[in-house]
């Protein structure tokens, strides 16, 4: 039996370890970035732009009970997320109709963007209120830049208690209502 690896052979093989390495390095840093997340008291911003049916105002954020927060920071795309929260509608009301329970989807755009992002909200018409972070405050929270963690459930106290898109994942919006 001839046990000589070819040079494919041998990178095949330095390639598998650096992807099982380095998948491994991604586990524990998410892991330690989740345990700090989880440790994190998250505060709301005190003011905020109100869309609701098209109509905007200046407005405070008063949620009931455990807080469902979508969040886009300034570097994501305004409309691709408002499509994606369009056609995700029906799972985002689950979550406001729930007793004890609030849903808060909130916008923080670049200042340069302020306009285009209050009047692609207001245009899109979502059946629940949308809140656009004109002053930024909300960046204020140590909030990873990942956007795994820009989705997450908070206790009554504004603790991160599960993290993740309840949109994007079953498993993910199933744990949620469960906390509910």
């Amino acid at each position: 039996m001839n046990l000589r690896l070819t040079s494919f052979g041998k990178a095949i093989m330095l390639l598998s370890f650096l992807m099982f390495f380095f998948s491994c390095e991604d586990n524990r840093y998410l892991k330690n970035l989740l345990t700090s997340f989880e440790k994190e008291t998250i505060a709301l911003p005190q003011r905020v732009l109100k869309v609701e049916n098209g109509k905007s105002g200046i407005s405070t954020i008063q949620p009931e009970g455990k807080t469902l927060v979508i969040f886009f920071a300034p570097k994501e795309c305004t409309s691709c997320a408002l499509s994606h929260l369009k056609q995700s509608e029906s799972i985002l009301e689950s979550f406001d109709s729930a007793p004890a329970a609030s849903v808060v989807v909130l916008f923080v755009p670049a200042e340069e963007d302020l306009q285009e992002t209050v009047q692609l909200v207001s245009q899109e018409n979502i059946s629940i209120p949308v809140y656009v972070d004109f002053e930024g405050g909300f960046l204020d929270n140590k909030i990873p830049e990942d956007v795994r963690f820009h989705s997450f459930l908070l206790d009554e106290d504004g603790h991160p208690v599960v993290v993740g898109n309840p949109i994007s994942s079953e498993r993910i919006r199933d744990l949620m209502l469960n906390q509910i």
